[in-house]
């Protein structure tokens, strides 16, 4: 899972998601942006799976490099 953590930017509250704490490059977003993910979160679950899905069938299309 991820970090999460919060910061402030010009005086907006900003959320602060992480892969790890030494992550160089995190995921930050305001309240604007966060109700927009809460408003669509079933799209993004969708797109999600299908996204996996995709990675799942290349790398099954790929060859096996360990032969």
């Amino acid at each position: 899972m991820g970090v999460v953590s919060f910061d402030e930017y010009k005086g907006r509250a900003m959320m602060v998601i992480a892969n790890s704490p030494d992550d160089r490059f995190p995921f930050k977003f305001g309240l604007k942006k966060a109700k927009l993910a809460v408003e669509h979160i079933e799209d993004i679950k969708k797109w999600v799976k299908e996204q996996e899905a995709v990675q799942a069938s290349l790398n099954a299309d790929s060859p096996d490099e360990s032969a």
